[in-house]
């Protein structure tokens, strides 16, 4: 699962949030 940055850092960690 990536995040909507698209970093295999965060998958699990970051919630997928749009930041304005």
């Amino acid at each position: 699962m990536i995040t909507h940055e698209g970093t295999r850092e965060c998958e699990a960690v970051c919630i997928p949030q749009e930041d304005s």
